[in-house]
């Protein structure tokens, strides 16, 4: 059985020549992007310097994309489903280690075409009454590497991956699609604290998780809609990089229809997608997502003056002025701060500058992840700094995190630079959701945390605006921020697979999922 189940990803490549059982495929484990020797003298001449300056990078970001995957093997060796996975071996059951029972896992990258790939997790739980093929979707053979490009040999038949027909609900005994999908400066391990559980308890679902093009360990051409000439043109072929990538996946994967979960950016990228492609998508699952509001430029002028305030301390001048006007309401231990607070209202010159300049860049299109590049070496120490908020994740958690991330930011940049194509300052949206959501026809569910940076107010103003015929729902979820999925897994995980399942609670999932 565990013959039969090996492999998934890699016969979902396109054929370099006629001969379809040989297939050219940019990098699937150990590089990202890889570039075909010709036999010309120049071409040669191109590589060398290409290949030296490889070198030079990636021995000062100390970061390539065998570090990558390493980092990638090792946060995911934290889920039980994937303990297989390993350095040598792409491909893993639980069946070779009796972890849980009948889940079936691979790892790897699809290729979409003209030199792109996205770097994929499939998980399935097989059942007896399940009738799904696994041999007919897990059919690869192990990729081998000839000079600088990696060929994937399979017998795989693509007869029906174009068309899009495939494991649809309702050609396979009912079972459905899941795709999963990142948010910015995150990959698909970002969701290593939520495979296990709903791996387990989605019974008749296939799972997918995606890193999108441009980021994560998916390939990474060059990002070109930051040079159109306006930002209409800008907008729109960001959200075309990012969903027609989508759409060629779905294709060569042969997915009729799919439930669409995104977290941040991937929630709103999904939604662009659902709007364009309403007929491949059952539903839509928005985590904590970015882009609905309109913009707030009164804030935005704030932030460029230097005038921002955290919410605690608006929280604070708010109580302040309160107290003023009511001297004899004032908590006892309190009155200091309001004092202090009161005192330092003045901006100072270097926090104009640095928010000016931060905006300036942000324009530019200059990323977070340039940040870390410029750093070099000391790269880490920044995502080390970042991670280190995260006090729901113990040390080790963190290290194994922080390291993951590193690598996967101070990979050449790509899709990362849609941040400041898409979104202004303060993430509003250039182009926001709330205009487009009247015409969104498939059932939503957004879920925020409790103490979300992201407003679930716009969430609302979305429901409202969308058909009362579509079904919509709304979820804060407690004890969490904006990274849901991961600080409060139990919660998020009961909801995906109460939503999934169409059930409205399900009080005896609640201990089983933390």
């Amino acid at each position: 059985m565990i013959d039969q189940l090996k492999g998934f990803i890699s016969q979902f490549t396109k054929p370099a020549s006629t001969n379809n059982s040989e297939i050219k495929k940019p990098g699937s484990e150990t590089t990202a992007t890889t570039t075909s020797v010709s036999s010309s003298s120049s071409s040669s001449e191109v590589s060398i310097f290409a290949q030296s300056w490889d070198y030079v990078r990636s021995a000062y970001l100390q970061t390539s994309d065998k570090k990558a995957e390493q980092a990638e093997r090792k946060l995911l060796s934290r889920v039980e489903c994937l303990k297989g996975l390993d350095e040598n071996n792409s491909d893993t059951s639980s069946n070779s280690r009796g972890s849980v029972d009948g889940i079936v896992a691979t790892l790897g990258d699809v290729d979409i075409g003209d030199g792109r790939y996205i770097h994929t997790l499939y998980l399935e739980k097989l059942t007896p009454n399940n009738n799904s093929n696994p041999k007919k979707y897990c059919q690869v053979q192990k990729t081998q590497q000839k000079g600088n490009t990696a060929q994937l040999i399979t017998t795989a038949d693509t007869q029906n991956q174009e068309s899009g027909s495939g494991p649809s609900s309702s050609d396979n005994g009912g079972i459905r699609n899941l795709v999963i999908t990142h948010g910015y400066a995150n990959g698909l391990g970002n969701f290593y604290r939520n495979y296990d559980a709903l791996s387990s308890h989605l019974t008749n679902w296939r799972i997918f998780a995606i890193d999108w093009l441009g980021m994560g360990r998916s390939s990474r051409p060059p990002f070109l809609p930051m040079d159109e000439p306006t930002e209409q043109q800008r907008i729109t072929e960001s959200e075309n990089f990012f969903v027609e990538s989508l759409e060629d996946w779905r294709k060569r994967m042969g997915l009729e229809k799919m439930t669409l979960l995104g977290h941040s950016l991937g929630g709103y990228l999904c939604a662009v997608y659902s709007l364009r492609y309403p007929q491949r998508v059952d539903k839509l699952i928005m985590v904590s997502p970015a882009g609905i509001p309109e913009p707030d430029y009164a804030l935005l002028e704030r932030i460029k003056q230097g005038k921002f305030k955290t919410p605690q301390q608006q929280k604070d001048d708010e109580e302040a002025e309160r107290l003023s006007q009511n001297p004899n309401d004032k908590p006892n231990n309190r009155q200091a701060e309001y004092d202090i607070n009161k005192e330092t209202k003045g901006i100072p010159h270097t926090r104009r500058l640095v928010l000016s300049t931060v905006m300036y860049l942000w324009d530019k299109n200059y990323s977070p992840q340039s940040v870390v590049r410029v750093c070099g070496p000391f790269g880490i120490n920044v995502v080390n700094k970042f991670v280190s908020r995260f006090t729901w994740l113990d040390h080790y958690n963190q290290a194994d995190l922080a390291n993951y991330m590193y690598h996967i930011a101070a990979l050449r940049g790509s899709g990362e630079y849609a941040i400041g194509t898409l979104f202004m300052p303060g993430l509003f949206a250039r182009s926001p959701l709330i205009r487009r959501f009247g015409d969104l026809k498939v059932p939503t569910t957004f879920m925020y945390g409790a103490h979300d940076w992201m407003d679930y107010k716009a969430g609302q103003e979305a429901r409202r605006s969308m058909s009362p015929d579509i079904q919509t729902k709304l979820f804060r979820v407690p004890n969490a921020g904006h990274n849901i999925h991961m600080e409060n897994p139990g919660e998020f995980n009961r909801i995906v697979i109460n939503e999934l399942k169409d059930k409205k609670e399900d009080a005896s999932l609640e201990s089983s999922l933390s």
